[in-house]
């Protein structure tokens, strides 16, 4: 009798089954990197942004002037956190310069670059006469009261900005420091901040963080507490993710 020898061998429904296996494992290895990766990105952004928040309550302490955190979207759609001293409040404007009747002109005289606080746009202005020093005349109301000449400051815009556009009351401030862009595919949220609606955290001389509501001379001051908070966004994935900064400058990421 002939025997034949059976080579052993996998069959086609093993081999498949095994394929899906190392499917699967492959597929969940991928996705643990992938958000390794993520986890990496977000708490490296956090670091840059603790140090635009820690930077600006320095700045605040050190050079005895209140500072702020801005977080804006800018025309050309770029999402940045930029460190401002806060200067004034808009008491005059036209297109091609704003007043401050209240400023402090031992400060803020000659900047180059003005920030409006109430939409996040920045605007360059011109060295010669920006920031420039003048004396706003006496004014007698009717029944005979008399508002005395005082020192205001006044920001022309330059030649290569089309036009300012600040409205009376408007917050404003000057820039301290090349502002920080988030990375590529991530976002503010837009319930936190959008185009022409910044977020503002300010921080005092004692580098307590503060909101400032009202027109001058009446402005008044509120604390708003030990953390401000607001929300970034993944565009590919949507996912968002929750920033907090302290008022020591610290800042926490809260996974969602």
């Amino acid at each position: 009798m002939k025997i034949m020898n059976k080579k052993a061998g996998f069959t086609l429904l093993e081999l498949l089954t095994v394929m899906t296996i190392i499917a699967i494992i492959s597929g969940v290895a991928l996705v643990s990197y992938i958000n390794m990766q993520s986890g990496g990105k977000y708490l490296s952004l956090a670091r840059n942004i603790q140090n635009q928040a820690m930077l600006a309550r320095q700045q605040a302490i050190m050079q005895n002037r209140p500072t702020c955190l801005l977080l804006s979207v800018t025309d050309d759609n770029q999402h940045e956190i930029a460190v401002v001293f806060h200067a004034g409040v808009v008491t005059d404007s036209a297109n091609t310069y704003i007043q401050d009747a209240f400023a402090n002109t031992s400060l803020y005289a000659g900047s180059t670059t003005l920030y409006n606080f109430n939409t996040g746009i920045r605007y360059k202005v011109n060295q010669e006469t920006g920031g420039e020093k003048i004396t706003l005349p006496s004014i007698i109301y009717p029944g005979g009261v008399t508002e005395y000449e005082r020192q205001a400051v006044k920001y022309v815009k330059d030649a290569s900005v089309a036009t300012f556009s600040f409205n009376v009351g408007d917050a404003y401030g000057f820039i301290f420091s090349q502002p920080y862009r988030l990375p590529k595919n991530i976002t503010f949220d837009d319930n936190s901040v959008k185009k022409n609606n910044p977020l503002v955290i300010y921080f005092d001389t004692n580098g307590v963080m503060y909101q400032l509501t009202g027109t001058p001379p009446n402005q008044t001051r509120s604390d708003v507490g030990d953390v401000v908070d607001f929300q970034i966004r993944e565009t590919i994935r949507g996912k968002a993710i929750k920033i907090a900064i302290k008022s020591s400058g610290v800042v926490e990421v809260v996974w969602k």
